[in-house]
């Protein structure tokens, strides 16, 4: 999603109002009051709509001009302004019904070079709303976990009995906190108030899905609202029961590139080149039709020749690992599947070590 907060720096000097007794048509930043309560409120640079909080309360009110009066989108009330003397103005809160009135005082304050309201001056103030809620405690192969959510973003937090459970809910605490995830809030509750969307933050769900004696796996969904299908992003992190530490899997085969091209996550990536001309070619639709290195050989479509490099996730299983393309809907992504020993030529020093150690544990378990 693009970033505008670093193009938000505010011009404190100019603009575009018509000085008038009866017809403000005020644009950009300005604070005051609605009674005695204080506000901030950003016009739009369209004239047709605009945004105001509460500085107690800090929840964005979005509104449009409608016959001369500002009306709240929940219908719960409406400006009238009626007067304005250079950087000042005045008006009149009312309920939509007209039972009761407030007095409305405005300063104008600043306008942003991206003459709109979705500046970081402006919406920042927001942060201070974002609240934490937890959820019940959720039972899951003997443990338990809930449901986190820091404003409209999702994580999870492991009971207090799960191994490592302290050093994992930091990691999870740390990304859902980050500075990235809280401009992404900005930015998207920027952009719903913009264009009046009634879905103020995109869709997130985080879920356990993989455990077995050495890792843990948590799969994170997030859509981002207004996209479509080409906003779905899905990967699954994976911890270490031993050490509480994240583990990405790939890191067993290549050393993760600074910037992922393709998906914006360090979870799928080109197969190496090795891999690439043993495996990247259409494959079977089912794990247990390639259940070994040799089975996944020659195997193709004719439907889906010529296909790009893919960008492939790691799914460990409890018998393996599952390399896999994202569904795109062409019906030509890939996907095969190696045991731990299958997978050991392939791997570098750190993989091997950890494929040793999942193969035992399959021994184990049979």
């Amino acid at each position: 999603m693009k970033k505008r907060f670093l193009l938000s720096m505010p011009l404190l000097v100019s603009f575009s109002t018509t000085v008038s007794a009866t017809t403000p048509t005020p644009v950009g930043v300005w604070s005051g009051t609605i009674g005695q309560s204080p506000i901030t409120v950003c016009f739009q640079e369209s004239g047709q709509q605009a945004i105001y909080y509460y500085q107690r309360y800090q929840m964005p009110i979005p509104m449009t001009l409608q016959d001369g009066f500002w009306v709240e989108k929940e219908q719960t009330g409406r400006w009238m302004l009626t007067e304005q003397h250079g950087n000042q103005m005045k008006g009149q809160w009312t309920t939509v019904s007209g039972e009761k009135a407030l007095s409305l005082s405005l300063t104008f304050d600043y306008r942003g070079l991206d003459q709109n309201c979705a500046t970081e001056a402006f919406l920042s103030p927001h942060l201070k709303s974002l609240i934490w809620q937890k959820g019940a405690w959720q039972d899951w192969f003997g443990w338990q976990y809930r449901e986190v959510k820091y404003g409209g973003d999702t994580s999870m937090a492991l009971s207090p009995q799960f191994p490592n459970s302290l050093a994992i809910n930091a990691t999870l605490r740390a990304h859902l906190t980050s500075e990235d995830r809280i401009e992404r809030q900005l930015d998207t509750l920027a952009d719903a108030l913009e264009h009046s969307r009634s879905s103020k933050y995109d869709e997130t769900a985080v879920t356990p899905v993989f455990l077995n004696g050495l890792w843990l796996g948590i799969r994170f969904y997030e859509w981002a609202v207004g996209t479509g299908a080409r906003g779905i992003n899905y990967y699954t992190r994976y911890f270490s029961l031993a050490t509480g530490e994240a583990v990405n899997p790939w890191t067993w085969f290549i050393t993760l590139p600074e910037k992922q091209d393709k998906y914006d996550n360090p979870y799928s990536n080109p197969l190496p080149q090795i891999m690439r001309d043993k495996f990247e070619q259409k494959m079977a639709e089912t794990p247990e039709d390639i259940a070994s290195q040799e089975a996944a050989e020659d195997i193709n479509f004719p439907d889906c020749d010529d296909l790009d490099p893919g960008y492939y996730q790691i799914s460990l299983k409890q018998n393996g690992l599952q390399f896999w393309e994202r569904a795109i809907g062409d019906g030509c992504e890939r996907e095969f599947f190696l045991t731990p020993e299958a997978a050991m030529p392939y791997a570098n020093a750190e993989g091997k070590q950890a494929l040793s150690q999942f193969a035992k544990l399959i021994q184990m378990n049979q």
